[in-house]
């Protein structure tokens, strides 16, 4: 319902716009699924999600959430979720 569920912070036009940030709605999927598929329990990405969503549209990325995240979830968890997302692809 939010526009900055879709909003994407890029680079310049001599860099092709190239995304800086993620969506919310993309990460909002990948926490889910990382929750879907037992690597992280569902609190885990529903703490991850409000922490994103607590963060500026331009400074939305699965780094910046785990930063944000470290005093509020366990390391392993963190860990856990950057490992999901490196191994789901770019983003």
């Amino acid at each position: 319902e939010d526009d900055d569920e879709v909003a994407v912070f890029h680079g310049p036009a001599e860099d092709g716009y190239r995304a800086v940030g993620q969506a919310m709605v993309d990460l909002r999927d990948r926490f889910e699924r990382a929750a879907a598929a037992g690597v992280i329990s569902e609190d885990v990405a529903e703490q991850l999600i409000a922490v994103a969503k607590g963060l500026h549209y331009r400074d939305r990325t699965v780094a910046a959430v785990a930063h944000h995240a470290r005093d509020q979830v366990d390391a392993a968890d963190l860990a856990a979720i950057r490992a999901f997302v490196a191994d789901d692809g770019p983003g």
